[in-house]
């Protein structure tokens, strides 16, 4: 019998292993969603270009690798990888870097400003808070709060703390800028 009793916590498990790497948020059906699909152009190259802001943004978070997955389908991006982490100065520095390597084939990605990365809040979802067909890497939260990512914007005159936006429940806050969180880079669309 306790073999028996064994055998749901096994399926249990492997199922919650099986769907770990996938994307699920929780959405309030009764609000309208703020950033649905059609905010967004796929540009199936590993970017979205956002129709509001006109702003360019990577689909991964900075540390991933982004792969096509069916070309043109609507939802052909797959992001692997652990999300990198950074302090508020690595996170500027590694935007630069990206540059430097022509991160997905451009060389002009930089930190967004906080109204910038705020406006890729999705009101109606949580876990995460965020269009995730458009974005569709979650960064590991195992050891995490929440999913905060860092701003360039540092918090008033204030030299030690800068602004983040937590895409686990899509709050906006300041933090400490030695600590290390996630980093989502953008481009304007010339």
């Amino acid at each position: 019998m306790l073999l028996l009793a064994k055998k749901p916590l096994i399926v249990l498990l492997a199922l919650t292993a099986l769907l770990a790497g996938q994307v699920h948020a929780s959405c309030n059906s009764g609000i309208q969603l703020t950033k649905p699909n059609s905010v967004y152009i796929d540009n199936h190259d590993g970017t979205v270009t956002d129709n509001e802001t006109g702003l360019i943004w990577a689909k991964c978070s900075l540390g991933q690798s982004w792969t096509e997955n069916i070309p043109n389908d609507g939802s052909d991006d797959l992001c692997s990888g652990e999300a990198a982490t950074y302090t508020w100065r690595s996170a500027l520095e590694a935007a630069q870097s990206a540059n430097r390597i022509s991160y997905l084939g451009q060389s002009d990605w930089r930190v967004p400003n906080k109204n910038e990365l705020e406006s890729l809040v999705e009101s109606a979802c949580y876990d995460p808070a965020i269009n995730s067909s458009r974005f569709p890497a979650k960064p590991s939260v195992l050891y995490w709060p929440g999913a905060p990512y860092w701003t360039s914007s540092p918090a008033y005159a204030d030299h030690l703390m800068a602004w983040f936006v937590d895409f686990k429940e899509g709050f906006v806050s300041i933090l400490h800028k030695n600590n290390s969180y996630f980093l989502r880079v953008v481009r304007d669309d010339y």
